[in-house]
This record gives structure tokens, C-alpha cells and sequence, in this order.
């Protein structure tokens, strides 16, 4: 999904009016590097990714595989709902005259993520045949899947897996509705350094 270029031209352009209309304790824009400028594009870019209507989206979703370099834009802004659950061994003591159970051990369970979105077609196109394709390849993927997203970021997610999904009849021709289900994922370290092993012995 291409970003609107022309909003952020106008809000460089902005940027640069407003730093030659600053006080003189301000650094204009004009003598930052070309790095830093790029880096400012790039943050705007982040900040106003449009969807097909042309509307700023508050929470675009963003996906790849790991053979992937690029993300990909969900077209449109699909509703995310996260659901956390805490592992609780616990453990009943016998003839106890106290009641309730004793907690043994507590841990984070992995996040339940659900994706709700539709997406569609353009004005002079029918059914969405290529985006909806290229989302069955995601949730067909066989693997994790890269994720960007600011309401899964506050709870540190940047991986999934998908459980299942469902592609339901949807009205309108150029229309098409899908539910996701996911699982947060964790890259673990499960090898063992023998040699830090035998320091510590």
C-alpha cells in the first residue's frame, strides 16, 4: 500500500517553514544531515500511512515472513483485540482450616491476538482478488510472521503465529470480510554453552 506522498511533502514543507520561522536557539532544518532528514521522513511516513480511502489510519497493521525484506500494509485498518492470561499452578493444603489454595507458580502465557478487517476493492474494480490472495499466503505461511503494530507493541509482540482464519460470505461485490486468530511469539535460546557450563562447576 503506497503512503500519500503529496501529505508528506506538504508536512515537510511545513516542517521547513516552521524551522526558518523559529527562535535562534532552534537548528534549521536546512543544516541537518541527509541522514537526519531521512529519518524525519521516514517518522512521518510511519505516522499518516493512509488507507485506500485516503484516510490516516491510527493503528496500521503491517506483516511479513521471514523471507520477506519488506513489510506489507494491511489495505485497510483492521480491529485488533489482544487477550492476556497468567499460568497459575496451584495447590489445595490438606485439612487446612484456611480457605482457598496455595499459589505455587505463576508465568505470562502467550497473548491471544484476533484480526478483524474487510477489505476492498477500488472504485472501478470488482472483487479484491490480489490483496486477498496475498493474505491467504500470510495466513497460510507455515511459520511466524513479522508484525508491526502500536497497540501490539505495547505488549512487546513483534511475532505470531496464526491459528486459524476465516474468509466469510461478505455483501458487495468488491468486498470481502476476514477473521484471524494468533498467538503471540518469542524467539528462545534453547542451546547450551558447555563452556559456560564447566566455568561454573
Amino acid at each position: 500500500m503506497a503512503v500519500n506522498r503529496i501529505s508528506i511533502d506538504e508536512l515537510l514543507g511545513m516542517a521547513r517553514i516552521s524551522a526558518q520561522d523559529s527562535p535562534v536557539d532552534k537548528e534549521p532544518l536546512s543544516s541537518l544531515s541527509e541522514d537526519a532528514v531521512a529519518k524525519a521522513e521516514e517518522e512521518i511516513e510511519d505516522a499518516i500511512r493512509n488507507n485506500y480511502n485516503g484516510t490516516p489510519m491510527v493503528m496500521p497493521l503491517l506483516v511479513k515472513r521471514r523471507d520477506e525484506s519488506d513489510y506489507w500494509l494491511v489495505p485497510l485498518e483492521p480491529a485488533i483485540s489482544v487477550t492476556g492470561k497468567n499460568v497459575i499452578v496451584t495447590r489445595s493444603v490438606s485439612k487446612s482450616k484456611l480457605k482457598g489454595s496455595v499459589k505455587e507458580y505463576w508465568a505470562q502465557d502467550d497473548y491471544s491476538i484476533t484480526i478483524r478487517g474487510k477489505i476492498v476493492g477500488s472504485a472501478n474494480s470488482a472483487y479484491p482478488k490480489s490483496d486477498v490472495q496475498r493474505l491467504i499466503r500470510y495466513c497460510e505461511a507455515g511459520t511466524e510472521l513479522d508484525v508491526q503494530c502500536r497497540l501490539l507493541e505495547l505488549f512487546g509482540i513483534e511475532k505470531m503465529v496464526i491459528n486459524s482464519f476465516e474468509f466469510p460470505f461478505t455483501k458487495g461485490e468488491n468486498n470481502q470480510h476476514y477473521v484471524i486468530t494468533a498467538t503471540s511469539d518469542s524467539s528462545y535460546d534453547l542451546f547450551i554453552n558447555l563452556n559456560e557450563e564447566e566455568n561454573n562447576v
